[in-house]
């Protein structure tokens, strides 16, 4: 499988997420028609971006309109780096955007600096500042191959070890809590053909499904999902265990707060899957979530392969929202992770400002008005703002429902 570093966006730059909403019992007949959560407002699109713009600006200190620009620039950034990599796929060694102090691309290359004025036409064309590295020592294929190769080797002798290939530092990047020294590493190093380097966490990632007072089960509810052809509704969130009991009770957001029991219909815990659905056969079910401000839509969903380098954001019912860059979306959360072998095909986000703790599980990753995927789990001392190593989240690209006919439900 071809893996681009970053992939061409697809439609417009906007994401969401979304928890079930519901209004006085009827019958679901006819539920697909409405659109909006009666008695509340729905943001507009333009709305929901300017929501997320206020949250960047807060977090980088830059004016609304300022974030607005950036969050849209990215996408734009993006798509040159991407064109960077199909020119030159033989030296690519990886590249992405930085956003402080200013927006910027920063690109490595392997091979020196001969034959890189046509990438360099292409960058410089965005008009941000760009770095360019020539003195990669192996490019982004070659990292990719070194993550596999030890993969069997990671498993055995550090099952609480996660790892991906990190362009940033040219390297096979492994976190987790154990300590692991300079012998040990020039050894894997060797068997993966690349530097292999490591973060070291407080504890393991764990599932974050712990928290009394969450929206459903002690977990938090993501985007709505609807079977059109049988008529069949409900709400998605994370399949672990703690996620995913026979019943729970979901609670809906404000300004209700009624509490109701609903139905597992459905859930996948494994190598690379970790979510459920309850069914909901009593409320009308919408296609708008609570993003711990307001409610939005949902108009469509982001590709697994469309996330890299971009910023997201992220709600949970324990840290709100916060947000955070799309690091890989092949990271391996490693054997004690899945409970046996994982594949690399899961988001990772290793950002100071994504936060993360017990209850955010099942929760909903968006930009503006479309869906990019679900909290599963994390390393984190805490839920505030700094306190979260990394999340890991299943991107709603990779989701593979029980049934063919069940998605996302999108206005």
């Amino acid at each position: 499988m071809e893996r681009s570093w970053v992939t061409k966006r697809l439609g417009a730059p906007i994401v969401l997420a979304l928890l079930l909403t519901s209004v006085d019992p009827v019958q679901l007949a006819g539920a697909e028609e409405e659109s909006k959560y009666p008695g509340v407002d729905v943001l507009t699109i333009e709305e929901a971006r300017r929501s997320d713009a206020v949250t960047y600006a807060e977090n980088h200190g830059v004016s609304i309109d300022e974030a607005l620009r950036r969050l849209d620039l990215q996408f734009v950034l993006g798509d040159a780096i991407n064109s960077v990599q199909r020119l030159m796929p033989g030296r690519f060694a990886g590249g992405w955007i930085e956003h402080d102090p200013e927006m910027a691309i920063e690109v490595r290359f392997a091979a020196g600096e001969d034959g890189l004025a046509g990438a360099s036409a292409i960058l410089e064309a965005t008009g941000v500042p760009v770095i360019v590295h020539t003195d990669a020592m192996h490019t982004v294929d070659q990292l990719f191959a070194g993550q596999d190769r030890i993969t069997e080797t990671i498993y055995r002798t550090h099952p609480d070890m996660g790892f991906y290939a990190d362009v940033k530092s040219g390297s096979v990047r492994l976190l987790g809590p154990d300590e692991i020294g300079e012998g040990e590493l020039k050894a894997l190093s060797e068997e993966a053909g690349v530097p292999v380097t490591v973060q070291q966490t407080a504890g393991p990632a764990r599932k974050d499904h712990t928290y009394g007072g969450a929206a459903i089960g002690g977990c938090t509810t993501g985007f709505t999902v609807r079977d059109a052809v049988h008529g069949t509704f409900g709400v998605l969130t994370a399949g672990h265990p703690g996620c995913s009991n026979s019943t729970a009770t979901y609670v809906e957001p404000p300004p209700s707060g009624i509490g109701y029991t609903m139905t597992l219909q459905g859930k996948r815990f494994d190598a690379n899957q970790d979510f459920a659905w309850y069914r909901e056969t009593t409320h009308l079910v919408y296609p708008t979530y609570w993003d711990g401000s307001a409610f939005r839509d949902v108009w469509s969903t982001r590709a697994r392969l469309d996330m890299v380098n971009y910023r997201v954001f992220k709600f949970g019912t324990t840290t709100k929202k916060s947000e955070g860059i799309v690091d890989s979306v092949w990271y391996n959360p490693g054997w004690n992770y899945c409970n046996g072998p994982c594949d690399s095909v899961w988001g990772l986000i290793d950002d100071p400002l994504i936060k993360c703790w017990g209850g955010d599980s099942g929760g909903p990753y968006f930009w503006a008005e479309q869906a990019w995927g679900i909290h599963s789990g994390s390393a984190s001392s805490g839920p505030g703002p700094g306190q979260c190593d990394y999340a890991i989240f299943m991107t709603i690209g990779a989701l593979q429902w029980d049934g063919v006919n069940t998605r996302v439900y999108e206005r």
